[in-house]
């Protein structure tokens, strides 16, 4: 328990936060999820008390998803840093669906196509300590509201830039270190594959597409190329 809560508040310091007050009662949330992440807001606390201030915390203004895993994020870049073997930062998509919850407004389309939530995607980091794997923490993640298709056609970006901006925000590889992005077939994106190279990264992906490759200026198709292995 007291490592537990040294790491809590470790990635929640109290530079984090203008207000003292603001700082404990982050961290008296944070160990509520920690200790009952299967539960429900009101099911985490002892006292009614306790849970409206985790309401009251979640209604400001003030604070997001962004800010709230700002020193978190720093601290794993940071342990990734100073390993000296191979770290993983593996990505992947989720969603949080509200069907049931009619009386809730603003959120979008997921990838059900009746579905009504938020968008989720995660670079969760991993390193390795006498062959085994152990988990550092988040580089990155991103939180979005998918807007409706016909919205989606007037803007230029993409749901799929996001496998790169999750490197960009974890930052280039620095010299002498062996980082590796690992994805699943939704990252089979050529454009996310040049530009994981130009930060330095090595990547694991599932393919989903047949390319053609080079291998000793040869040229041949991906997939018979493997299978002749």
């Amino acid at each position: 328990m007291l490592y537990r809560q040294e790491w809590i508040e470790k990635q929640w310091p109290s530079k984090m936060f203008m207000d003292p007050r603001i700082q404990k009662r982050v961290v008296v949330i944070a160990s509520a999820c920690l200790n009952f992440p299967d539960r429900n807001i009101p099911g985490r606390f002892q006292s009614t008390a306790a849970a409206k201030g985790c309401y009251r915390f979640l209604s400001r203004t003030d604070m997001n998803h962004e800010k709230l895993q700002a020193s978190h994020c720093e601290n794993t870049r940071e342990e990734a840093l100073n390993s000296k073997g191979p770290v993983l930062f593996i990505q992947d998509g989720s969603e949080f669906i509200y069907n049931t919850q009619k009386w809730i407004s603003g959120l979008g389309p997921t990838a059900d196509s009746c579905g009504s939530g938020i968008m989720f995607h995660t670079c969760l980091t991993m390193k390795f300590e006498e062959g085994h794997p152990k988990v550092i923490g988040l580089s990155a993640q991103k939180a979005w509201i998918r807007k409706e298709k016909d919205q989606q056609e007037k803007t230029k970006e993409s749901e799929s830039d996001v496998w790169l901006e999750m490197l960009k925000r974890t930052g280039p590889v620095p010299n002498g270190h062996n980082w590796i992005t690992v994805g699943d077939r939704a990252s089979d994106i050529f454009s996310f594959i040049t530009g994981l190279k130009k930060l330095g990264y090595g990547c694991v992906i599932r393919t989903k597409h047949d390319r053609k490759i080079l291998v000793n200026h040869e040229e041949y198709q991906l997939k018979a190329f493997m299978k002749g292995l």
